[in-house]
């Protein structure tokens, strides 16, 4: 029956398809008269393990009236992933005449339980109904055979049509629309009641946050806020030096405060620049720590399918780039949405597939010709590349030297998961989507079994790091400290920074005391960020040694502070900004006034005759976005004013700027 039914439908929406192109024209008709004896009523929506977005399980009987489309889908699949934003484009149009259904039919055990649906349906921002078809009850009933699949059913209650795969939004457009001109009269346009889960959360400083990048040159952690659609930057202790981009989905650049994302993931650094893979925008964005600018370097910022690549930067499309690594002047892209590695040549700007023949599957070889599925973690030893290839559970490695190959260290086939430490050769994983090289290591996120794990890749065997394989929230030791679902990993100063993400949280784990805690974040605590022409041991530490000026002799100097700043910005009252200022002589001791309150003048006694010294400010000036929100960072300054002192000098003011847009 099932096969019968699964043949039928994959037919009609052919037929379909062709009569919603060419218009109701006789021909099309006949077409329709001839196949009325195959109608049948669509299955009832019966065998689920619960349901999402509604307070009770909703029947085909209910929806009389609607067009109701069916989306068989599992949440680790990127092709289903790239439906959603398609099946929003439909509700919007069609408004209540509309019901859509996720049916998830799950691949993974860890995705049967209906709390991890419900993390997965907040995660992708999904607003329409969801139910649980963990036993895969409805999927035989309806003969689906592969994810994504939709079934459309008519207003009265029939099958009309059936489509696998992404990349469909048009034809189910058009499919809708002739079904609702057909049954105009009978549409029921009364919306259904509906409970979203995304009402029952409470506001969070991360929101599902992806990847994490920890620098131990910079010492600063940067964390892909992903579902907030921006990145944070903070110290190693969870202060938060920076927020980049405005929590608005969008693709817009500039800077910090005026960049928009959509759902970003991986990042690089090189430097003081550092690359974010902008996932649902499908582009590669570039981050200049310096001038605080955000920009595109690849990508349109819509998906596309192509395979080979060779354009450069923006006009060449990319599709879900989930990961990134840098080697050398290349940027080495996990490219999910063709199950490939992509590499971005910094110099030529041009992007190019160099792993993966984007057939999905786990097949090694030379780089070309290997399959991949779904690569969603990416490292590297500074020669070779090191990916988690999520879909086949697997852990695998491409030699990127000319001649190079895929292997496979851990992953035996898209349906062979599980947990199971050991030789590579016993190892299994679950989904992992995380993978970080330190010290001849690999740290794996495990993202199934709710763990990290370390592979030794001299002794070839992989071993649990941390978490006892439940999904919860739990500070501790190894084995009883808890993750839910971590989605990146990143090792420095002896810390494996974890992104725990549906946990909304960053985890540290410590490799010499071996506990797991949980970053706090605090937010509001100034922005230190390195330069690369700086040679202060103070990360945002600005020294100027001024030329020496002749002051006069035995007076009263001023000493006036420029604190403007650019609009819209102002001292952080909460911050404890300093200055300090002060002389002393070329030989001796000086003297030193630390200021209680930020002030824009101060005056102190300087030296006789013929006496030569020096005049130092010292400053450190917290301040924010007027109206709270954005970001917040501090400047730091040290002024060093040689002087000399005469009688026929008449100067007695010295100005020192310490405002943000001065050229310090």
């Amino acid at each position: 029956m099932n096969y019968k039914l699964h043949s039928l439908i994959k037919g009609w929406i052919l037929l379909l398809a062709f009569t919603i192109t060419v218009g109701c024209s006789s021909n099309t008709s006949s077409q329709e008269a001839n196949n009325e004896g195959r109608k049948f009523k669509a299955p009832e929506l019966v065998g689920g393990k619960g349901w999402l977005n509604v307070k009770k399980p909703l029947t085909l009987k209910s929806l009389k009236g609607k067009v109701v489309l069916l989306d068989f889908w599992t949440f680790c699949c990127i092709n289903c992933i790239h439906v959603i934003p398609d099946l929003k484009y439909l509700e919007k149009k069609y408004g209540h005449q509309l019901v859509v259904i996720g049916v998830h039919s799950a691949k993974f055990n860890n995705e049967k339980d209906i709390k991890n649906i419900r993390q997965a349906v907040l995660r992708h921002e999904i607003e329409h109904p969801v139910v649980n078809d963990a036993d895969f009850a409805i999927w035989k009933s309806y003969g689906v055979r592969a994810w994504p699949s939709l079934v459309i059913i008519d207003p009265e209650g029939y099958v009309v049509g059936y489509v696998s795969g992404e990349g469909q939004r048009k034809l189910l457009d058009r499919t809708i629309a002739g079904i609702i001109e057909k049954h105009k009269d009978k549409i029921n346009d009364s919306p259904i009641a509906l409970t979203l889960e995304k009402d029952k959360i409470k506001s969070e400083n991360l929101y599902f946050p992806g990847k994490i990048l920890a620098s131990e040159e910079l010492k600063l952690l940067f964390i892909s806020d992903s579902n907030h659609n921006r990145i944070l930057i903070t110290d190693f202790k969870g202060n938060v030096k920076g927020i980049i981009g405005d929590s608005k989905v969008g693709h817009r650049n500039g800077t910090f405060e005026e960049a928009q994302f959509n759902h970003p993931q991986g990042m690089a650094l090189n430097g003081n620049i550092f690359y974010v893979a902008d996932t649902e925008n499908h582009m590669i964005r570039e981050v200049n720590l310096n001038t605080r600018a955000v920009k595109t370097i690849a990508g349109t910022g819509k998906q596309v399918h192509d395979r080979q690549g060779g354009r450069k930067g923006q006009r060449q499309g990319l599709n879900s780039p989930w990961d990134l690594t840098f080697i050398k002047d290349k940027l080495y892209i996990a490219m999910a949405g063709t199950h490939q590695i992509w590499e971005m040549d910094i110099q030529s700007q041009v992007v190019k597939a160099v792993v993966g023949s984007g057939a999905e599957n786990i097949v090694d070889g030379k780089l070309k010709e290997s399959q991949l599925a779904q690569p969603s973690g990416l490292t590297s030893d500074g020669n070779k590349l090191y990916f988690a290839d999520s879909e086949v559970s697997a852990i695998r490695s491409a030699g990127i030297h000319r001649g190079g190959k895929v292997k496979t260290l851990i992953g035996k086939g898209l349906f062979k998961f599980g947990d199971q430490d050991g030789l590579f050769s016993q190892a299994l994983l679950q989904h992992p989507l995380g993978v970080a090289y330190h010290n001849k290591k690999l740290y794996v996120a495990d993202t199934y079994n709710h763990k990290v794990k370390v592979i030794h890749l001299k002794s070839m065997r992989i071993e649990t790091l941390v978490g006892n394989g439940k999904s919860g929230f739990k500070d501790g030791g190894r084995r009883m400290a808890q993750l839910y679902e971590p989605g990146g990993l990143s090792i420095a100063d002896q810390m494996v920074f974890i992104s725990d993400t549906n946990n909304h949280a960053i985890r540290v784990y410590n490799l010499k005391t071996m506990k797991l805690k949980t970053l706090k974040l605090v937010f509001n605590s100034g922005l230190k960020i390195s330069s690369q022409n700086d040679t202060s041991s103070h990360p945002d530490l600005m020294v100027r040694t001024l030329p020496k000026r002749v002051l006069a002799a035995g007076a009263e100097i001023d000493v006036v502070l420029d604190l403007s700043f650019e609009k819209g910005y102002g001292l952080n009252k909460e911050a404890p900004s300093s200055i300090t200022v002060g002389w002393k002589r070329s030989k001796g001791k000086g003297i030193s006034k630390r200021l209680k309150k930020p002030k824009t003048k101060v005056s102190i006694r300087t030296l006789s005759h013929g006496k030569t010294g020096v005049i130092q400010v010292k400053a450190d000036i917290y301040f924010c976005q007027k109206n709270g929100r954005g970001l917040c960072y501090i400047k730091s300054y040290v002024f060093k004013q040689p002087v000399t002192f005469s009688r026929r000098s008449k100067l007695r003011t010295l100005k020192f700027s310490l405002s943000p847009k001065a050229d310090n």
